[in-house]
C-alpha cells in the first residue's frame, strides 16, 4: 500500500504519460520506443521525467504487464541516462584561493592570538604554496 501524497505523485505521472501519448498519437502501450520518447519528451521540461514513469508504471502494470521489460530496454535505459546528462546540475566550483587571501587569514591569526587560528594560518599558507610548487614535482 502506498501513501497518499506518493498516490497522487504516481497519478500525475500516469496522467502525463497518456496525455503525452494522446497528444502525439501514439498506442498507450509502453513499447521501448514509447517511454524512450516520453522520457526525452517531458526530460525538455521538467528535471524529474524519468521518474514519472514510476507513477506510469504503478498504474499500468496491471494493463500491460510487459511494462517492465520494456523500461529495462536498454534503448530506454539510454535514454533515461541522457536525460540525466542533459539535465544535470551546473558544476560549480568556488573562486582560487590568492595571496591577498592568505595574507589576511595569517593577519586576522595573528590579531587572535588563538593556536588554532595560528595552525590553521600555518596549515593553509604550506597548502597554498605546496600547490603552486606542485608542477616543479611533476
Amino acid at each position: 500500500m502506498i501513501e497518499l501524497g506518493a498516490a497522487k505523485s504516481y497519478a500525475t505521472g500516469a496522467w502525463d504519460y497518456i496525455w503525452f501519448c494522446i497528444t502525439h498519437a501514439l498506442p498507450l502501450k509502453p513499447t521501448p520506443l514509447t517511454l524512450s520518447r516520453y522520457i526525452a519528451y517531458t526530460s525538455q521540461f521538467i528535471s524529474s521525467g524519468p521518474k514519472y514513469l514510476t507513477g506510469v508504471h504503478h498504474f499500468l502494470k496491471d494493463l500491460y504487464p510487459d511494462f517492465d521489460t520494456s523500461h529495462k530496454h536498454p534503448m530506454v535505459q539510454a535514454t533515461i541516462c541522457g536525460s540525466r546528462k542533459m539535465r544535470g546540475d551546473p558544476t560549480s566550483q568556488k573562486l582560487p584561493l590568492q595571496l591577498s587571501h592568505l595574507i589576511t587569514f595569517c593577519l586576522l591569526a595573528n590579531i587572535s592570538d588563538s593556536y588554532n587560528d595560528l595552525l590553521f594560518a600555518t596549515i593553509l599558507a604550506c597548502c597554498f604554496y605546496g600547490c603552486h610548487q606542485s608542477d616543479e614535482l611533476i
